[in-house]
């Protein structure tokens, strides 16, 4: 069986690379964006972290199998829910599910504005919603994937009407092998456990939610860029991926 080819890029209609016939490997990242990131600071550490995750993608460095099979989606949620345009990078966004995903090798970097409320299960339902229609139309191509992988990262509880049946649509996506769910709390100590307990609504992990070490955004997302990565590879005939939970100790707390 031949290897993956990741060639010059041809797009069709529904914004999948024809050419690339690698194993996919879709990630979204759903990012905080409410007034209290801005007043943590927590914002400016967020868009480090995505100037450092263009730096690794765009890297010629950087295995060609992780550049070609893992595809990136942001969706981010504060006085509204914005799907990022990742080809253009900075505060360009898109309405069309075409263009939410971008290869890693042609990604750049937004750029996060904090303001408003937590409208997180909106931007939940965004994220699924995106990730379906990415499966479909990989799947409709006949080329090979990877069932999505959805990051939540929060601050805060969420403040949209309706927010705990996104959370119910949320697991029963789960349950249905449609793809994966991982949460994560940050911010204030005092209000931690109540922002743990509305995150862990989206997801069938068992356990407790992890808390981020140290406001250190930068150093997490880097690692869950990385992560991901090492399972394209391994999805694409390269080594197996390392064990992660170590590296996770270094930026997440269980306890």
């Amino acid at each position: 069986m031949d290897g993956p080819s990741f060639g010059d890029a041809q797009f069709n209609e529904d914004g999948v690379n024809i050419r690339n016939n690698s194993m996919r490997v879709p990630l979204i990242l759903v990012i905080d964006r409410s007034g209290s990131m801005a007043a943590t600071g927590d914002i400016h550490s967020v868009n480090d972290a995505m100037m450092r995750v263009e730096s690794f993608f765009q890297d010629p460095g950087t295995d060609e199998k992780v550049r070609g099979a893992v595809e990136v989606a942001i969706v981010s949620f504060g006085d509204n829910v914005l799907t990022h345009d990742l080809n253009s990078g900075g505060s360009a966004t898109t309405s069309a599910d075409s263009t939410a995903f971008v290869e890693a090798r042609y990604f750049k970097a937004p750029v996060f504005v904090a303001n408003g409320m937590t409208p997180m299960g909106e931007a939940m339902r965004t994220a699924m919603r995106i990730a379906d229609d990415r499966s479909r139309a990989i799947g409709a191509m006949g080329l090979p994937r990877k069932r999505p992988i959805i990051w939540l990262m929060s601050d805060g509880e969420a403040t949209d009407n309706g927010w705990k049946d996104a959370a119910t649509d949320a697991k029963e996506w789960q349950r249905k092998g449609k793809g994966f769910v991982r949460v994560l709390a940050s911010g204030d100590e005092a209000q931690m456990q109540a922002t743990r307990n509305a995150l862990k609504e989206f997801t069938i992990v068992d356990g407790p939610v992890p808390k981020l070490k140290d406001a250190n955004f930068s150093g997490l997302i880097e690692f869950v860029t990385r992560m991901v990565s090492d399972q394209a590879i391994e999805a694409n005939g390269g080594p197996a991926a390392p064990s992660a939970n170590q590296a996770a100790a270094n930026y997440l707390d269980f306890s």
